[in-house]
């Protein structure tokens, strides 16, 4: 075969695969491929409740903290440290003990001193009931008995002091001394803190501190934590701005019972500042703003028309809708933002609500 008539009978072949590949195709997808709408999704205006909400940050931190020191007037040895950092303590319990020999000898010599006393004041005070005493002279064993009971209840304080407690029940945050160091009343032992409970310090702003008060209830994120939630109570607004933040001082308290919560964690609040009940609403993404002017696309007939509204108060969620809608309408929520007045459009979920 010549090379002019095989290229023909090459051609005819592949003309006739073609329209073979083309008449097997169905009408839907003929009908697919052809058309010019725009898909897009939409959402039901209805009517609800809406709240708006501001969310400040800030860190935890541990309601209550302190710094332990001896209470003595001069320089003991530390003999021991019953207390690691991250060691959970109850309030009173034992965490450090001073050299006690030389208060100890103080101690029961006073002791000695006192009970010798005690004898003798008990002893005359029988005496000068029955009057065989003078009144003067029995006052005079009255005085050196409390003397020595004072000189007593100061040597025991002495002694005890050698023996440091823990404040409060909490957390042992830091040790700063060791076994064998010579401490004084200067000296820090110990930071014990207490977390059953955490403050979160923030700010708001003055056009929104009028819309919180003392006890309002919010949520509190702690984006370590995952997606729990948890809430914290407004404990603290203050009445004077902070002038480097140009921001009012905010205290969150957040229950930490169960101990999950670390200090200095970020966290992030929401707090409430305004509700609407039984409004008219959409979901915020089908609001449009150009110009400052807010607007929306419904579905009329197959076509997006577009409507401008009048806005309330929103969330990232929803927004109010004081004017331009009525409920029913469906609003586009996705596929809006290349939208033009008049488009053809093929709606693919049917209409979720708001």
């Amino acid at each position: 075969m010549k090379r002019s008539q095989k290229f023909m009978v090459l051609s005819l072949m592949f003309l006739a695969l073609v329209v073979s590949t083309s008449c097997g195709k169905s009408g839907k997808e003929v009908e697919a491929a052809t058309d010019t709408r725009i898909p897009v999704e939409t959402a039901t205006v209805e009517e609800g409740d809406l709240t708006q909400y501001l969310v400040l940050s800030g860190k935890t931190e541990p309601q209550n903290s302190i710094i332990v020191r001896p209470k003595i007037a001069g320089a003991e040895k530390l003999v021991s440290l019953q207390v690691k950092t991250g060691d959970k303590v109850k309030g009173g319990q034992v965490i450090a003990v001073l050299e006690q020999s030389n208060v100890a000898i103080q101690l029961n010599s006073t002791q000695l001193a006192y009970d010798e006393a005690l004898k003798n004041y008990e002893k005359n005070k029988v005496l000068f009931e029955m009057g065989a005493i003078a009144q003067n002279a029995f006052e005079q064993i009255e005085t050196a008995y409390k003397q020595a009971e004072n000189n007593l209840k100061v040597q025991q304080l002495n002694y005890d002091n050698t023996i440091i407690k823990a404040p409060f029940t909490g957390i042992v945050a830091d040790t700063s001394a060791e076994v064998g160091d010579l401490v004084s009343g200067q000296t820090n032992i110990a930071t014990v803190v207490k977390v059953d409970k955490l403050d979160i310090n923030t700010s708001i702003n003055e056009s929104q501190i009028k819309k919180i008060t003392l006890g309002d209830e919010v949520k509190v994120m702690i984006p370590a934590q995952g997606d729990q939630v948890y809430q914290g109570i407004i404990e603290e607004i203050s009445p004077t701005m902070d002038e480097a933040l140009k921001a009012y001082p905010v205290v969150i308290s957040v229950d930490n019972g169960e101990g999950a919560l670390k200090a200095g964690m970020y966290a992030q609040v929401e707090l409430i500042t305004d509700l609407h009940e039984n409004t008219l609403q959409v979901p915020t993404r089908a609001v449009l703003k150009r110009d400052g002017v807010a607007s929306v696309f419904v579905i009329e007939e197959g076509k997006a028309v577009k409507k401008e509204i009048l806005i309330g108060i929103s969330n990232n969620d929803n927004t109010e809708i004081l004017e331009g809608l009525a409920p029913g309408e469906n609003v586009v929520i996705k596929g809006n933002e290349d939208l033009v007045d008049g488009d053809a459009v093929l709606v693919v979920n049917g209409g979720e609500k708001a």
